[in-house]
């Protein structure tokens, strides 16, 4: 797909077909990759409005910062900006995705069994698959027209999946899944379509879009990235094990993952902690010992709704809350407490909310712990449940709480999952009245 002369925007500071000079990919060499994997061909509008019966999908350049302060990382993607499903099934638009448990238990499994044996010692690897879209074919019919051709007579009719497109993401998926199946020879689980193992080697894998992550022996490993290499350009982005050339440290999912001698940490982004504490203006308050506060019914009754420019902010900064409260056991209950005020906030839902930042403030990393787990001949799970009977004083409804552990009895702290959850209301029986 060769390209015609334009002109392009610069973007901080780098100059015209290139990156920026400290890591990333400007726009000239964003449109590289859509000629190098042959993404779309040349077709006119013309054509595009018979084969379509509509004008080609806009497309916008959509500039991405994955670095920091230290380390720049600026990256520019085309996006197609497909909104109509008119003719499109729900089930073709949407791609599974895994529980977050489904990572924690690959953390909690590599941690199994002795650290080193006949074949050396089980490892967990991080595997990215670059441009992914760019790899699968796009099964529907799609003419974008990118900003360099506007004002002209051509767009580009797709090839292969393009970001932005309703179907890039399910296309994907069956691309690699088709992959993970014949060539690498997994086999699918039944609780989600993206998690596989193979049960001749002990491998187990999950997948996150284009985060593929697996856990077995090294040779193992280097076999099954060199068999996922074939169809995908890869990037190992780390492999942590007990060796001195592995890696102790790694990022998941923008999760931190700590490899020690005797355990496997995992904690949520730092980051969010800290942006949480500044949208909330408590940076060098006074630290909170619990995360939750207990409000009666009166402070309820009499509590003040938030004005409409501060109703923006809280639910910016309950979100973000919620996000983190999925790496922080502590805050899943007083996080959903927060959540419950997202439409109509008020004061006392501000006082909790500033309560957990608080508490934030003394306890700002907080990591679960998967520890080593020897001669485990018959590993399971073990669930914990709980429940405060019509807790809520408003509308006497009880929250139920679980906790699945990994091989609880034999000493593991693996938490895999726990979730908080509202019932209905206790009601009497007719004949208790």
């Amino acid at each position: 797909m060769a390209d015609t002369a334009f002109e392009l925007p610069r973007i901080d500071g780098e100059s015209n077909g290139g990156g920026d000079g400290e890591g990333g990919t400007g726009m000239a060499g964003g449109l590289a990759e859509y000629a190098k994997h042959e993404v779309a061909e040349w077709d006119s509008i013309e054509a595009c409005w018979e084969a379509t019966g509509a004008r080609p999908v806009d497309c916008r350049w959509k500039i991405i910062s994955n670095g920091d302060a230290v380390r720049r990382d600026i990256r520019a993607r085309l996006l197609a900006r497909e909104m109509k499903k008119d003719k499109i099934g729900w089930e073709t638009v949407f791609a599974g995705t895994p529980p977050l448990w489904a990572f924690r238990a690959l953390c909690s499994i590599v941690r199994r069994g002795e650290p080193h044996d006949q074949r050396g010692a089980h490892k967990l690897r991080i595997i990215d698959i670059k441009r992914a879209f760019f790899h699968s074919v796009h099964s529907g019919t799609v003419h974008v027209l990118p900003p360099h051709l506007k004002g002209t007579d051509l767009c580009w009719r797709l090839k292969m999946s393009m970001y932005g497109t309703l179907l890039a993401a399910g296309d994907f998926q069956d691309t690699l899944a088709k992959c993970l199946v014949e060539e690498c020879k997994l086999v699918g689980g039944e609780s989600s379509p993206c998690i596989y193992h193979d049960p001749k080697c002990d491998l187990q894998a999950a997948y996150h879009g284009d985060d593929v992550v697996a856990v077995a022996y090294a040779d193992d490993l280097d076999k099954f990235t060199e068999k996922l290499g074939k169809h995908f350009e890869l990037v190992v982005k780390a492999t942590l094990g007990p060796e001195v050339g592995d890696d102790k440290k790694a990022s998941l999912l923008n999760r931190l993952l700590t490899w020690e001698d005797s355990r496997l940490l995992w904690e949520c982004d730092p980051r969010q902690i800290d942006l949480a504490v500044a949208e909330l203006g408590l940076v060098g308050s006074k630290p909170r010992s619990t995360p939750g506060i207990k409000v009666s019914l009166e402070e309820r009754e009499k509590a003040v709704p938030l004005p409409p420019e501060a109703v923006r902010a809280y639910r910016g900064a309950a979100a973000r809350i919620g996000y983190i409260a999925h790496d922080r056991f502590d805050l899943l209950y007083p996080a959903k407490e927060c959540l419950r005020g997202m439409q109509n906030p008020t004061d006392v839902d501000l006082r909790q909310l500033k309560h957990i930042g608080r508490y934030l403030v003394g306890k700002p990393r907080v990591a679960l712990v998967f520890v080593e787990q020897k001669n485990l001949k018959d590993p399971y799970v073990t669930v914990l449940a709980d429940t405060d009977y019509a807790g809520c004083p408003v509308t006497r409804r009880s929250t139920n709480g679980g906790i699945v552990f990994d091989n609880l009895k034999r000493c593991t702290l693996g938490r895999l999952h726990r979730r908080p959850r509202r019932c209905r209301a206790v009601r009497p029986s007719s004949t208790a009245v």
